[in-house]
């Protein structure tokens, strides 16, 4: 006679700050300032910053603003999830993914700050930057409708890139033709063209010439009389 043991397996409830599946190699041990304020609030989804020091032997960090260059963040942790000057954390850096709580909707792809807002759950909150210049903390993996909602971050540190020369505006056809002003338009412009409104019958629209430092013209079916979106890339 054989005896057969069921065992039943329930997937725990996603919580803040536990790390995506699998793998998180870009985790490290660091020491609080111990000679910081850093205050009350030091929990998971506490982001840091790499600060100067003499120990050969440890990392010291301090609490991050969402301007300094962010070396890590906090994960969940089972035995504690509050923290002080001189405690030593673990880490989790650049590569490593978690789910924080977004403050407001946020889009997979968005740059995030880490810690610039306070969340539902009175941790530090992550808010999408589109800001080109600005500092960023994170890389979202995931899209939430709104915020109070449980994220999934890639830790990325680094600044908002700037597309130079960029110009986007709308034009309106008559008889499927329009000219379009623009100075920022060269001879090696990327032009996109988007339907904004409907009117007529819809045509294709074609770039048909450019001239440099003044503008473009379009032509499609005659009978077009929509309003178009235009994006120029240089």
């Amino acid at each position: 006679m054989s005896l057969v043991q069921n065992l039943n397996q329930f997937a725990p409830t996603p919580g803040l700050g536990q790390p995506m599946k699998g793998v998180q190699p870009a985790t490290f041990s660091a020491r609080i300032n111990p000679s910081s304020s850093p205050g009350t609030g030091l929990q998971v989804g506490t982001p840091f910053k790499l600060i100067a020091n003499t120990s050969s032997s440890e990392i010291i960090v301090d609490l991050a603003a969402v301007t300094d260059v962010l070396f890590g963040v906090i994960p969940a942790n089972t035995k504690t999830n509050k923290y002080a000057a001189g405690d030593v954390v673990e880490l989790f850096t650049d590569g490593n993914t978690l789910l924080l709580e977004a403050t407001a909707a946020i889009n997979a792809g968005s740059y995030v700050q880490i810690g610039n807002a306070t969340a539902a759950g009175g941790g530090p909150g992550v808010t999408s930057i589109a800001t080109a210049g600005a500092a960023y903390g994170g890389l979202a993996l995931t899209s939430v409708a709104a915020g109070a909602t449980a994220i999934l971050i890639r830790i990325k540190s680094g600044v908002v890139p700037q597309i130079t020369n960029y110009s986007a505006g709308t034009y309106t056809v008559t008889a499927g033709a329009a000219t379009i002003a623009n100075t920022k338009v060269t001879a090696n412009s990327v032009i996109g063209i988007t339907l904004k409104t409907v009117g007529g019958t819809v045509a294709a629209q074609v770039v048909t010439t450019i001239t440099p430092g003044t503008g473009f013209t379009v032509t499609g079916g005659g009978s077009d009389s929509s309003t178009y979106n235009y994006a120029i890339i240089n």
